[in-house]
């Protein structure tokens, strides 16, 4: 995950970074705060808000 490209619980553990604009416009889904995730080749961006990170015990 970001532009490290580690797992998603180092990413957490070493800060959570995500992509976010200090400009603001109006009316479009393009200023949104992101994360890039690489997952199998391929890269995804979503909004950090559904990012969900399961530790099995």
């Amino acid at each position: 995950m970001g532009p490290h490209k580690t797992s998603p619980s180092v990413w957490w553990e070493e800060n959570a970074e995500i992509w976010s604009r200090n400009k603001r416009e109006e009316d479009t889904m393009y200023q949104l705060d992101f994360i890039w995730i690489h997952y199998k080749g391929k890269e995804y961006r979503i909004n950090p808000i559904f990012i969900q990170i399961v530790v099995e015990s």
